[in-house]
């Protein structure tokens, strides 16, 4: 309590300070001054307005404001229903109301108001997010906090009769071109979130749903559709064909190679589909990141993990996904004071989780071992060649041990669990060695 109160007395300080820092805006020096050497500095200055007037609040202090707001947003849990440009708005009128009389007990009292204003926001808002790579769901299919559908007639009439009532409000007719738009969401299909939070916060709490349901489905891909897809936000995936022609110098035609590119197939969402992602883990996953934040440091990683995992997946370039892969690869099976390299704790750790044979084991971890070369000579600009058959069985070593890891996330509180039964199991495999 006393650190909350001393972190409470600095905000009202700061926001006199950022309030006293204030010049009127005809007043502020030009762009070209602040430009100048003497008046260099990693940000630009900041124009703050309100009911009050326009200022300018120097480049200098401007850090100070970006504190605050982050401060608000990440200590005191703002961020569940404000965005960082609402906030930043908020503390600007705070600013402006006190740029007079610049006393703590009024900024006080409006940072008061602020904070509760958070706890009482209660307007609920719903969030349409174009996705590419998937088939139209006969049904609207929840997956974690999204629900994936194609929109309807009644979404489009929902949002036009929402987008008519914004422009009456600022006096534009029904016919104003910015309506236009809406008409390209017709038969897309959207990712659906619906939250308590103020819309910009809204709409960044929808992607972060949506990319966080994408990354859970392409740890999936590979095992649905081995012959390659890809989901994204709309646009991101794109798909075509690319003709690369080979010609002989003052010859024919040596090779034309003509490649489909982008995804061979829709992800389906049928039932048949949605059983074979439960097979494989995928609601387990979205069940971990459904009690978010309130998780164990074993289950973060876990979703650290799939993540990468996801990465690996959409990515193109074979370096890219080895880099990938090994990141996933080390956020589950290494940590930091150990003792011994991180390479030997992740080689260890891959192949006793993904293999039961020792012969097994020894060339899981010989592999990682290589793979790490590899990435060593891709890091550091050596030459090397990442063969598609690599990236292709590190993926399936990353996916046993995502299983593994989601079968036992009930045992393990966080990786250094994880790693001290690894070791006792090979002490008691060593044992029963012995014995025998």
């Amino acid at each position: 309590m006393v650190a909350r109160n001393r972190s409470r007395t600095n905000y009202v300080k700061t926001l006199v300070e950022l309030a006293e820092a204030l010049v009127e805006w005809e007043n502020a020096p030009p762009t070209t001054v602040m430009h100048q050497p003497e008046h260099a500095s990693s940000q630009m200055p900041r124009r703050v307005k309100g009911a009050g007037g326009q200022f300018a609040l120097p480049a200098e202090s401007v850090r100070s404001h970006h504190w605050l707001v982050e401060e608000l947003l990440d200590r005191h849990g703002l961020s569940e229903k404000f965005s960082p440009d609402y906030v930043g708005e908020k503390i600007d009128n705070i600013l402006i109301d006190i740029v007079d009389s610049l006393t703590q007990e009024r900024a006080s009292t409006l940072l008061d108001e602020l904070l509760a204003s958070h706890d009482e926001y209660s307007k609920e808002h719903t969030v349409w997010v174009p996705v590419s790579g998937f088939e139209p769901p006969e049904e609207p299919v929840s997956l974690g906090a999204i629900i994936i559908k194609q929109v309807d007639q009644e979404d489009l009439e929902r949002i036009r009769s929402g987008a008519d009532a914004l422009f009456d409000r600022h006096g534009f007719g029904s016919e104003h071109p910015a309506i236009q738009p809406i008409s390209f969401l017709e038969s897309q299909v959207a990712a659906v979130h619906t939250s308590v939070a103020e819309p910009h916060r809204a709409r960044q709490r929808a992607l972060d749903e949506t990319r966080i349901v994408l990354d859970v489905i392409r740890y999936a891909i590979p095992w649905m559709y081995p012959r390659g897809t890809c989901v994204g936000l709309l646009h991101e995936v794109s798909s075509g064909v690319r003709v690369v022609p080979v010609l002989e110098e003052d010859g024919p035609l040596a090779i034309l190679e003509v490649e489909t590119v982008g995804p061979l197939e829709n992800i389906d969402l049928s039932a048949s589909s949605l059983n074979e992602m439960q097979e494989l883990g995928v609601f387990k996953i979205l069940d971990v990141l459904a009690r978010a934040p309130k998780i164990s440091a074993f289950e973060e990683a876990i979703a650290r993990s799939v993540r990468w995992f996801g990465r690996m997946v959409e990515s193109e370039r074979e370096e890219e996904r080895l880099l990938s892969g090994i990141i996933a690869l080390e956020t589950l099976c290494s940590k930091k004071g150990r003792g011994g390299s991180i390479q030997n704790q992740v080689a260890e750790g891959a192949a006793l989780i993904a293999a039961d044979r020792l012969e097994d084991r020894k060339y899981i971890k010989k592999r990682v071992k290589n793979f790490y070369s590899k990435r060593s000579a891709v890091s550091h600009g050596g030459e090397t060649t990442i063969k598609p058959w690599d990236t292709s069985e590190l993926m399936l070593v990353l996916h046993r041990i995502i299983m593994f890891s989601l079968d036992y996330r009930d045992k393990f509180r966080e990786v250094g669990d994880l790693l001290d039964w690894l070791d006792d199991a090979k002490l008691q495999a060593a044992l029963e060695t012995e014995k025998k």
